[in-house]
């Protein structure tokens, strides 16, 4: 969704509510547990092609330098501190992932 508002002018359409609505709904649909059903669905489908078609993904793949795995990747995470945002004479709170910006007034220009 950030890659929409940061591409506001450049794509057509970036920040349409249609737009916006097929973005989050994919998002719905391949988050979390559904993600891993996705992927197990995509890699069962690899497989059958694999089988009715004789090829060897892999080294397909390695002509390309990627290589398919099984195994889950691991990689080292840090926790970021909250951001501060300042308005005028207040700060806005972050709660839950989101931003409480009840009774912030905005600076106008």
């Amino acid at each position: 969704i950030e890659f929409l508002y940061q591409a506001f002018g450049k794509a057509k359409a970036a920040n349409s509510s249609e737009q916006v609505r097929d973005i989050l709904s994919y998002y719905d649909s391949h988050a979390g547990p559904k993600c891993v059903e996705y992927i197990e669905h995509l890699n069962n489908r690899l497989n059958v092609l694999q089988s009715k078609m004789g090829l060897d993904i892999g080294k397909i793949m390695s002509q390309f330098n990627l290589r398919k795995s099984d195994q889950p990747l691991r990689v080292m995470a840090k926790v970021l501190q909250e951001p501060v945002l300042n308005f005028q004479s207040m700060e806005g709170q972050l709660r839950n992932g989101s931003w409480n910006l009840n009774r912030v007034k905005f600076d106008t220009v």
